[in-house]
């Protein structure tokens, strides 16, 4: 029977959040003057002998063609994972589509605004087919420079903004929560009437400039070219703070605030939470999105945070959970920007924290306030940690610590990662037992450990740890994997979970499912939901208690 043929195209790919398929739009949202490249998969393999992309930015009448699409490749499932091969990256690129053949065009840039629709088609050679229509609005990014007003009150300064071409309008607050300490927020659209009814309007007539004292803060704005400096005990701390831009996409929806500040040759920031690559970040383009990258993590971390330290003597932290970008010193050597995503709020807070550059352990102790300390862990914690994916029995772990022992190695902590079972994550692996309700947990007793088997005498092996001094971590994961094997246990807690309503969910209030490429397909737990995480612990009491 002969196979349809098929024209793939995906804008978004997978949604991995760094990482490009062979079938996406290439960059997925565009910004004014880019170029845009499109991915094109057909199949089956070489039944489209040409394809083409078709484009307007209007009406379609004055549609133009890009005839000169090009083959990239043809990727086989048989011989897709060659290990360090041409075509395993060609699997990754294309998402794990295989069976394709690979094209590829572009599509020239266009002004800040502009829809663009396109349209795909492919030749078979005795016939022609069409995709759907796809499109997209180029990103259009617009800078609120102009003064209209300003506000004051006795630890506030607000700056009211337009951009007249644009008809866009914002504000950027200024407000001394302490000593020190400046709050600033800015957003788009009218300053909220209830704040204004509390400060004192200024008459802007013939002013140029103007100074403002927030107790030892001073702030200095120049109203015609729009430019602001942050002065803390007559230190230039801030040499030249811009003027806020906005990001408007699709249907003139503004996604994304922006600020940009000077900073000399010799600033340095430390922070943004945990990375790979230095302690100074300057030259750096960092986001903060947790992301799990496996082995060369490099800028890309689970633990991110829009918080940092300047050499400069101040400390900054982004009241936001929201997708953030730091641009430091990468594009303009002399000048570090940030982007946040608004909310329904349209507007975004962050402090800045000033002190003096010789005692920078006293501001990091102030953004610790703000972020709230941390419980001193327990001595144990800050021993020598030993751990190896590769002692997944109990023999192997009580030969390790022989030879820990042997060796005199003052370690406190071994971490096991391959413990438990590929299933429900918190039973131990070939251990007997009768599945339960998914509502109920196990006790110790509940399993029968086979003395042949990978983990003759769990409990016996933690006391004897204990004994040497040995703290033992087990590896776990927030999630429910997919059910691929059929298990009884797994699928208990599966339906209670979803029953419950456990798991994280979408904004359309469905079940969450986790995509590519670890643990596809699994629930995800809501950690939020007090009755779940009792429900979570309570299948893993007996770990702790027995």
């Amino acid at each position: 029977m002969k196979k349809a043929i098929e024209i793939i195209h995906r804008p978004f790919g997978v949604h991995h959040p760094y990482e490009n398929g062979a079938d996406e739009r290439i960059p997925r949202l565009p910004s004014a003057h880019q170029s845009v490249e499109i991915g094109i998969l057909t199949r089956p393999i070489g039944a489209v002998k040409n394809t083409w992309i078709t484009f307007w930015n209007g009406d379609y009448q004055d549609r133009k063609e890009i005839r000169e699409a090009n083959f990239e490749d043809s990727l086989s499932e048989e011989f897709a994972f060659i290990e360090d091969g041409h075509l395993s990256e060609a699997a990754a690129r294309a998402g794990l589509i295989f069976g394709v053949d690979q094209w590829s065009g572009s599509l020239p840039a266009f002004p800040g605004g502009t829809n663009v629709f396109y349209q795909l088609s492919a030749e078979t050679g005795d016939t022609t087919l069409q995709s759907r229509i796809y499109e997209y609005t180029v990103r259009k990014e617009i800078t609120l420079n102009k003064i209209t007003n300003i506000l004051h009150g006795q630890n506030s300064l607000v700056l009211i903004l337009e951009n007249p071409e644009e008809e866009i309008c914002g504000y950027l607050l200024f407000h001394a929560a302490a000593d020190g300490h400046l709050q600033i927020m800015t957003g788009h659209g009218e300053y909220p009437i209830q704040e204004k009814r509390e400060l004192i309007q200024t008459d802007l007539s013939g002013v140029s400039s103007l100074t403002k004292e927030l107790g030892e803060i001073t702030l200095h704005v120049d109203i015609n070219v729009f430019h602001i400096q942050i002065l803390y005990q007559d230190n230039l701390v801030f040499k030249g703070m811009n003027a806020p831009r906005v990001i408007v996409g699709s249907e003139g929806m503004i996604e994304t605030a922006g600020l940009s500040f000077d900073c000399p040759l010799n600033e340095d920031f430390y922070g943004f939470g945990e990375r790979f690559n230095a302690l100074n970040q300057r030259g750096q383009r960092l986001d903060v999105r947790v992301y799990d990258q496996y082995k060369n993590q490099g800028l890309r971390t689970y633990i991110p945070m829009p918080l940092f330290l300047s050499s400069r003597g101040y400390g900054l932290l982004v009241h936001s959970r929201r997708y953030t970008v730091f641009d430091l010193a990468q594009s303009n050597p002399n000048r570090w920007t940030m982007e946040t995503e608004l909310g329904d709020d349209n507007s975004v807070t962050f402090d800045i924290l000033l002190g003096n550059p010789a005692s920078l352990l006293d501001i990091i102790g102030r953004l610790n306030g703000l972020t709230g300390r941390p419980t001193l862990p327990p001595d144990w914690a800050f021993g020598l940690w030993m751990s190896s994916n590769e002692w997944n029995t109990q023999a192997r772990v009580e030969e390790m610590m022989a030879q820990s022992e042997q060796h005199e190695i003052p370690a406190t902590v071994i971490v096991l990662e391959a413990w438990s079972d590929e299933n429900t994550f918190y039973i131990w692996n070939d251990a007997r037992y009768s599945h339960k309700p998914g509502a109920e947990g196990f006790c110790y007793p509940d399993f029968d450990f086979p003395s042949d088997g990978m983990w003759p005498d769990p409990k016996g092996m933690v006391e004897k740890l204990h004994k040497q001094g040995l703290r033992l971590l087990l590896w776990q994961i927030p999630v429910l994997k997919s059910n691929e094997d059929d298990h009884a246990q797994l699928a208990n807690d599966w339906e209670h979970m979803l029953e419950q309503g456990y798991c994280v969910h979408t904004e359309e209030n469905t079940p969450y499912i986790v995509r590519p490429f670890w643990f596809r397909d699994g629930l995800l737990m809501d950690f939020t939901n007090q009755q779940g995480v009792e429900w979570w612990m309570r299948k893993r009491a007996y770990l702790l208690d027995e």
